[in-house]
Parts: structure tokens; sequence; C-alpha cells
């Protein structure tokens, strides 16, 4: 069966594979996902999009936080002239999250360890551009213009990054560089014109690929990873028109 475990919502039985979809009336769709856990066994249940916290004995094809945000930090090896904006040869950042996640923390932190960083803080605010402009803002107060990139784990974040750097008096994707995560029409058009200087965006082809190759590999009875991580793509103002 293969199971979207990108989504809460009820599950639905299609031909006798499993789907997991939004918006279900199921109070625990995690339960029905536990239910079939269990015959994982028997028959091999494939996770796709999101990573479950438990996968006991099934697969998953799809996206994880760590390669989010150590594709983010990699980004210096393009970026790190353009971000060290003061000359000193250090890129001075702050990393700012929708959540208490310190997987992610950790991911960008690790990352940006392999270059000329200094980490300024790490920042949980609550999921909104205003919430995200604040705590810029506040950082701003404190560092004032060392700090120099900002990397966040969703487009709204990166947006309220760009309004913190515009009212602290500077240019965002100059003065200060933004990385994000996701895309939408705002946040489109602030990488069309370079205030956000990149995001990641999931690869749907290729995570089609990876369940295509997967599916394959479980059939045919050939040795299969139990994860499968699928890596993001880079949005830039030049791609972000393709």
């Amino acid at each position: 069966g293969l199971i979207d475990s990108s989504f809460g919502g009820g599950f639905e039985t299609v031909d006798g594979c499993a789907f997991l979809t939004c918006g279900g009336d199921s109070p625990d769709p995690w339960a029905v996902r536990d239910a079939i856990l269990e015959k994982a066994a028997e028959t091999p249940v494939l996770f796709i999009g999101a990573e479950p916290e438990n996968l006991g004995e099934s697969y998953f094809a799809g996206w994880n936080t760590q390669r989010l945000g150590h594709m983010q930090a990699e980004l210096l090896e393009r970026y790190f002239t353009k971000a060290d904006v003061n000359g000193d040869r250090y890129v001075d950042y702050m990393i700012l999250s929708a959540s208490d996640n310190s997987v992610y923390f950790l991911a960008v932190e690790e990352a940006a360890g392999a270059y000329e960083t200094v980490k300024l803080e790490e920042a949980v605010c609550d999921g909104t551009a205003d919430g995200a402009k604040e705590i810029c803002k506040q950082a701003f107060s404190k560092y004032g213009r060392d700090l120099e990139l900002i990397f966040c784990d969703s487009s709204v974040l990166a947006l309220g990054a760009m309004e913190a750097v515009r009212e602290n008096g500077r240019t965002p994707g100059r003065d200060v560089i933004i990385i994000g995560a996701g895309i939408e029409k705002a946040s489109q058009e602030a990488i069309r014109t370079g205030a956000v200087t990149a995001a990641l965006v999931e690869d749907a082809e290729a995570l089609c690929q990876q369940i295509v190759q997967t599916v394959k590999n479980l059939l045919s009875g050939k040795e299969t990873e139990q994860k499968n991580y699928v890596d993001y793509k880079v949005i830039t103002h030049e791609n972000v028109n393709a």
C-alpha cells in the first residue's frame, strides 16, 4: 500500500491500496496508520512525503527536515561572498523556525560549520510573517549589521524576515541574505526580485522517480533501503519562472 504521510486526515482504500487523505473525519488517523504498520511484515507498505516517526517494518520515500537544513546551509558554497556583507571573511547568521525543531536547527548549524560562519542565534516564532518579522527586528537590535544571513524553514517566515530587513533600513537580498523553504505566490515574487535569495522546495518529479524505483525494488524482491530520501530543488531568481 502507498500512504501519503505528508498530511493529517482520514484513510481511504482504493483497489487494495491504503491512502491517507487530507480532511478526513477520522479522529485519530495515525491509529489507522499503526494498524497498517502491523501488517507491514506481510505486505510491503510505502509511506510517501513526510517521514513518520515510526516506520516499523515499512518503507519511506520522501523528504526530511535534516536534509532541508543541510541543503540550505550548503548554499553557502554559492553565496558565501555575497553573504559576507561586512567583508570580515565570516558570515554571521540566525536560524528561524515555526516550531521548536531541534533537528532543523542542528542540521543548519552542522552544515554551516563547514564554512567560516558564526551562529548568532536560533529562534522559534508563531509561524506567521508578523511573528518572524518581530523576532528578526529584535535580532537586528542586538546584532545590528553583523547579522548577514537568515535561514527560515518556511516561505512565510522568509517573507517576515524580508520585511524586518526593510524596516531596519537595509535591502533584503543585498544587505541581508534570506534563504527560505517552500514557495507561494508572494514568496515567488520575492525570489523573482532577489529579496529572498533562494528557497528549497519539495521536488515532486524526483519523488515520483524515487517512488517508482522503490516499488520496483520491492516487487522484484531486490534489497531495498528502508528510508529513501529525496533532495529538495533550489529555487532562485534564475529558475523561479521555470
